[in-house]
């Protein structure tokens, strides 16, 4: 599903000496590694996930069912299946 994202974020690195009540509210903490580096990666993707729709989103067009592929009536002999229960139905008896 092709889906085009456009999102907003604004980060500022936290240092031993801070904390994240200490920035202002209109940035999110990101916390530095062992090195005192910020990895972008985790930082970018989790962005992009929060940012994806909860629901897979398509138009009416891909969604439309054409009519000779339904079917109609009763199923042929062949098409129906044997009930997986019934080999329990049996034991109960």
């Amino acid at each position: 599903m092709p889906w085009e994202l456009e999102t907003e974020f604004q980060y500022a690195p936290i240092t031993r000496r801070q904390t994240a009540e200490e920035l202002p509210e209109h940035y999110e903490a990101a916390v530095l590694n062992e090195l005192g580096e910020v990895l972008l990666h985790p930082l970018v993707e989790d962005e992009l996930l929060v940012a994806l729709p909860l629901v897979a989103k398509h138009t009416e067009q891909d969604c439309a069912i054409k009519s000779d592929a339904m079917s109609w009536g009763e199923l042929p002999k062949e098409a129906e299946k044997p009930n997986p229960f019934a080999v329990l139905q049996k034991l109960k008896k």
